[in-house]
């Protein structure tokens, strides 16, 4: 029984000892300075920056000047540690109080995809409190967090001479506020301009928050030699290692106009009742469409005829121009004076007219006639005033 008494004291004799021996430090709970962040885990894309907001917690009594620094990395990796825009190296943080600041990370180029990890260490200057911090970063192939661009209307359709204009979203994907630039490629002598919806000043660059979409304009002046056919004008969108590209496509359908005009440029010719009378006319594809299926009509007065030769023509390139023989007929019975004429060649919307003036004289046949009819007048009262005069 006394033998089981002495060993419990002397057990407890040695217990005292090693309690005596050791350091106070091995007995603390918790680390005076603790570096900490809500995230210590995260997945990012290749190629976009990355940025852990770090808290320093000083859980002690006293104050401490304390040393940061990030002790391993990634090879190739940047590693800034950085607070309202200044690089930051150490810190002096009051007993019981909490400092904030930001460890910027940009992976290398060629940064392997994977799990990656970071270490943060804050220390005092003597050694004696020291915390670190591990952050895991998962690389992901694609980039994440990047812009975005966008529209309901990719492809707009017209003649050459309209200005076209799309409008396009752009979205920053990511969660921080950032610049996004913006650039065009269009084909050469194209005028192409970026504006913010709804104001008139030409960008190259805008500002979004997180996750904020904002729409712009894009308007498009095609060149004045644009011919018919489907133009491409690529838009992209750039914040640091994210892109995106959009195609807009603008459809030229060209443009229709047609005239119509006399070969001599003179607007009046002469006629004579009841006799064809031939002028003729230009008709011209002023467009940069060709005109299919041009038509002629005229507008007279009644009893007289107009005749085409050709009376259709099938297409008319753009550029081209073809003659066409016109026959105007007064009517036998037209008195002699001035008469309008109107020329019409149609080609779907487009149209185009001639006025003419014609001048009609009567025939010769009818001048004799006429002159007859009074020679026997004539002849008859003379003949009746011999016959009275005898009587």
């Amino acid at each position: 029984m006394k033998r089981l008494s002495f060993i419990c004291v002397l057990s407890l004799l040695m217990s005292l000892v090693v309690a005596a021996l050791t350091p106070l430090s091995m007995w603390a709970a918790d680390p005076d300075v603790v570096l900490s962040t809500t995230y210590p885990s995260i997945t990012a894309g290749k190629g976009q920056d990355i940025t852990f907001p770090i808290d320093v917690i000083n859980r002690g009594k006293s104050d401490e000047r304390l040393d940061l620094s990030v002790v391993s990395a990634p090879k190739g990796w940047e590693t800034t540690l950085k607070d309202r825009g200044y690089g930051v190296r150490s810190l002096y943080l009051l007993a019981g109080k909490t400092q904030s600041f930001t460890l910027q990370v940009k992976p290398s180029e060629d940064a392997a995809v994977g799990n990656q990890k970071i270490v943060l260490q804050a220390a005092s200057s003597d050694g004696s409190v020291k915390s670190t911090l591990e952050l895991n970063v998962g690389l992901e192939a694609k980039p994440l967090g990047g812009v975005k661009l966008a529209t309901i209307y990719p492809v707009l359709r017209g003649p050459s001479t309209s200005k076209f204009q799309f409008q396009v979203d752009v979205t920053n994907q990511g969660d921080d506020e950032r610049t996004v630039g913006l650039a065009t490629a269009q084909p050469q002598d194209w005028q192409v301009t970026v504006q913010p919806s709804y104001d008139q000043k030409q960008i190259s660059s805008m500002r979004l928050k997180g996750g904020e979409t904002k729409s712009v304009d894009v308007q498009i002046t095609p060149s004045a030699k644009a011919q018919p056919g489907e133009y491409n004008i690529d838009l992209q969108a750039t914040a640091g290692n994210a892109k995106d590209a959009l195609r807009l496509k603008v459809a030229l359908i060209g443009t229709t106009e047609l005239s119509l005009e006399t070969s001599t440029g003179r607007l009046n010719m002469d006629a004579t009742a009841g006799q064809p009378s031939p002028i003729s006319v230009v008709v011209t594809n002023k467009g940069s469409a060709d005109l299919r299926n041009i038509t002629f009509s005229s507008s007279k007065a009644d009893g007289w005829e107009v005749t085409f030769n050709p009376n259709k023509i099938d297409t008319l390139a753009a550029g081209q121009s073809q003659e066409v023989n016109v026959t105007v007929k007064p009517s036998g019975k037209a008195i002699a004076g001035d008469y309008a004429v109107s020329l019409t060649a149609s080609s779907g919307s487009a149209s185009d007219k001639a006025q003419l003036r014609v001048t009609v004289e009567t025939s010769t046949l009818w001048g004799w006639t006429g002159i007859a009819l009074v020679v026997i007048v004539i002849g008859g009262l003379g003949g009746l005033f011999l016959r009275l005069g005898r009587r």
